[in-house]
């Protein structure tokens, strides 16, 4: 078996024989679409997770689930509070570092 970089898990599925199951497969897809959606409306500048929401058109708890994991992978930064409360997140310059 060998694999280039960056496919060994392509080549070990064919090695192997194993099938992705179309529910993960589905999953994934999904993820990327709504993932997408945020991260596009974050280019347009900073925005709260309620803002996010009515913009994306995603439920308010998923769209703070993906907010928080690219908080954690630093694709995203808090920028200010506002005076209702909310944080302002914006996307964190390349590399993940903090401004």
């Amino acid at each position: 078996m060998t694999a280039t970089a960056g496919n060994t898990m392509k080549a070990y599925r064919d090695w192997t024989g194993a099938k992705v199951p179309e529910a993960l497969r589905d999953l994934r897809k999904r993820q990327a679409v709504e993932s997408g959606k945020i991260l596009q409306a974050l280019k347009a500048g900073p925005r709260t997770a309620p803002e996010l929401a009515q913009e994306t058109g995603l439920p308010s708890p998923l769209v703070v689930w993906y907010v928080m994991t690219f908080v954690k992978a630093k694709a995203v930064r808090t920028v200010e509070k506002t005076e209702d409360g909310f944080f302002r997140y914006a996307l964190a310059p390349k590399g993940g570092a903090s401004a």
